[in-house]
């Protein structure tokens, strides 16, 4: 079965830029899409994805893409 972490990760990515270019209140920098890549191999890990947002106050957010089995 297919997987779309990375199509997922793009939209809410591209949703987040959006938001904090507008001059929105609370969301500030909005990080990379980064990739589950081993630290020292760099081989693909998993399809998870990951993006580190920052608020106007400079606090981190981690917002994590994976697939699930319900």
């Amino acid at each position: 079965m297919l997987e779309y972490c990375d199509k997922i990760a793009h939209e809410i990515k591209k949703s987040l830029d959006e938001v904090a270019t507008a001059g929105d209140e609370i969301i500030g920098e909005v990080g990379k899409i980064e990739w589950d890549l081993h630290p020292t191999e760099g081989w693909l890990q998993s399809t998870s994805k990951q993006i580190v947002v920052k608020d106007k106050f400079g606090k981190s957010y981690s917002v994590s893409i994976q697939t699930i089995n319900l």
